[in-house]
This record gives C-alpha cells, sequence and structure tokens, in this order.
C-alpha cells in the first residue's frame, strides 16, 4: 500500500511528526558507513491519540560466528520503532 494512500484515508506517521530519526542508519553494523541515515520505516495511525514513538532496538550485541570467532552486530539492518498509543 502506498504511503499516499494512506494520508489520504487520514492516517498520519506519528513517528515522523513527532521523533524524526534514522531508522536504516550508517551506525547501524549492518549498513555500509556511507549510506545515508534515513527514516524508512514508518507507524501511520487514524483515530487514536499517540503518547509516544520512539526508534527502538538500536543497540549492538556480540555473538559468536560460524567460525567460532566473536563479533559485534545489530538484530536487523533497520532499527525498531515502537508507539504508545490511547485507544478512542
Amino acid at each position: 500500500v502506498s504511503c499516499e494512500v494512506l494520508r489520504r484515508a487520514g492516517f498520519q506517521d506519528v513517528l515522523a511528526q513527532t521523533n524524526p530519526q534514522c531508522t536504516f542508519c550508517r551506525e547501524n553494523l549492518l549498513n555500509a558507513e556511507e549510506e545515508k541515515n534515513l527514516q524508512l520505516d514508518k507507524i501511520y495511525v487514524r483515530g487514536a491519540a499517540a503518547t509516544a514513538a520512539q526508534v527502538v532496538l538500536k543497540q549492538s550485541f556480540e555473538f559468536q560466528n560460524a567460525s567460532g570467532e566473536r563479533q559485534m552486530t545489530n538484530l536487523s539492518d533497520h532499527f525498531g520503532v515502537a508507539l504508545e498509543v490511547l485507544s478512542p
């Protein structure tokens, strides 16, 4: 579904309006350093009051790969997004 279709239907991207941070970021260990910082992920809401929107799961962690080497990584190439809402 196109984002424009959602906006025309009355949905609002709460994350972009209240907390415009990148969700696809060069600081993410799974992305190249030359990547642009972009807010690719959206949280669309209609008919509910948002109390907080944020980018989450930005922490990196260490794991042991198949060769037995320890390395740092992130959970995904996109950071997570979270929203608290009050039901109408």
